[in-house]
């Protein structure tokens, strides 16, 4: 866990701020679990078609990377800064069954701790201009202490219906001594 004490109070504000209980702590060590369950199928499904890297949009894998051609049927399904990600074409019975079965594969994202706690993320206008921002559930070490934020606007809704009812929240005021110290 990444210590974010040296996180602007700009981003700290955005959230209400409460020390982690245990049922918070299993919901992240769950979420650990699943994105290094998720990490060793991706690694497994790169090897399985000699791919080097993948590109996702999301959770969702839009493409595999080659070292060299791609597969035969394969088409090109994103281009990135010259680094070119394929697919297979859903032509054949066949194609279709790799299509989907590299599609189900997931990467573990900050929805997949939310959706814990009953939701996946708010999304919150940031400009006059349309800018949106998905902001969900987070835990962080701060001040080499653990603790669990909820974006504003989430827990007065009631967009997440298991958030547990006895959390004990750290004031905004500590945030800001510590830092300001």
């Amino acid at each position: 866990m990444t210590d974010t004490t040296h996180w602007p109070l700009t981003d700290f504000i955005k959230y209400d701020w409460f020390e982690v209980n245990d049922f918070i702590q299993s919901a992240y060590a769950a979420t650990e679990k699943a994105h290094d369950d998720a990490n060793e199928a991706f690694k497994g499904l790169l090897e399985e078609f000699g791919a080097t890297s993948a590109v996702f949009r999301g959770s969702w894998l839009m493409g595999l990377r080659f070292d060299g051609d791609a597969p035969n049927g394969w088409r090109i399904t994103h281009n990135e800064g010259g680094k070119v990600y394929y697919m297979p074409q859903r032509r054949k019975k066949v194609d279709k069954a790799t299509h989907d079965h590299i599609t189900s594969f997931k990467q573990v994202t900050i929805s997949h701790f939310a959706n814990q706690f009953g939701g996946s993320e708010l999304t919150q206008d940031i400009s006059p201009n349309g800018g949106q921002y998905l902001r969900g559930c987070t835990i962080t070490k701060f001040d080499g202490r653990d603790i669990f934020g909820i974006p504003k606007g989430i827990a007065s809704d009631k967009s997440f219906d298991n958030i547990p009812d006895d959390l004990v929240p750290v004031p905004l005021s500590k945030i800001v001594e510590v830092i300001e110290a």
